[in-house]
């Protein structure tokens, strides 16, 4: 039998899926939370194409189309849903300066790589972290 590990998705609504594809095991939180501890909003975006690191690999692109769902103020915490994927997964998640977002198009993002912190992220690293991921 596989061995099932979490992975995390921003915009969960955007991708078509609902709470059934949800984990409801009482080790793993439905949700876990990612607090901006920085004095900038940022961005956040999520990849599961590890090892590559190409942004063009993000799931739900930051602030296509206007949409700020994936926007962290500074100092504040993001609640996002946990789902379930394919065994060893390496999630990858990306910060971004939200200036630059709003301002860039996302092309000149990906092709010039402008990211603050990219993170690798598997299931062991969120229990420690008792599923909350800071940046920076």
């Amino acid at each position: 039998m596989k061995k099932i590990t979490t992975f995390l998705i921003l915009g969960i609504c955007f991708i078509g899926l609902n709470s059934s594809s949800c984990h409801d095991d009482d080790n793993v939180p439905s949700h876990l939370k990612i607090i901006n501890r920085s004095n900038s909003d940022i961005y956040v975006g999520v990849s599961s194409s590890y090892p590559d690191t190409a942004l063009s690999h993000i799931e739900v692109i930051p602030f296509y189309k206007g949409n700020k769902t994936q926007k962290i103020e500074a100092g504040d915490t993001m609640s996002v849903r946990t789902i379930i994927l394919a065994e060893d997964n390496i999630t990858q998640m990306f910060f971004f300066d939200a200036n630059v977002i709003e301002r860039e198009p996302w092309d000149s993002i990906v092709s010039h790589y402008i990211v603050l912190e990219r993170k690798e992220i598997t299931e062991s690293d969120l229990k420690m972290s008792n599923w909350i991921i800071a940046y920076p």
